[in-house]
């Protein structure tokens, strides 16, 4: 079985709009487990599952969006 692979624009739309350093800032903290990324020349992919599995595992009420 292939791996569905994203890049990184789409996936930043798909974690909620959030910026390319935000997302660099979860990859390389080790308490998040975020899937690493997948180089192909200069352009990074992400396995579309494991950012799947990923945003399972992360509470679905954002901080953000509590209601009061």
């Amino acid at each position: 079985m292939t791996k569905r692979l994203i890049k990184t624009a789409p996936l930043l739309a798909k974690l909620g709009d959030i910026s390319r350093s935000k997302l660099d800032r979860t990859i390389s903290d080790p308490d998040q487990k975020f899937p690493k990324p997948i180089y192909m020349g200069r352009t990074r992919f992400f396995d579309v599952e494991a950012v799947d599995a990923w945003l399972a595992t992360q509470s679905h009420t954002h901080p953000d969006k509590r209601t009061a």
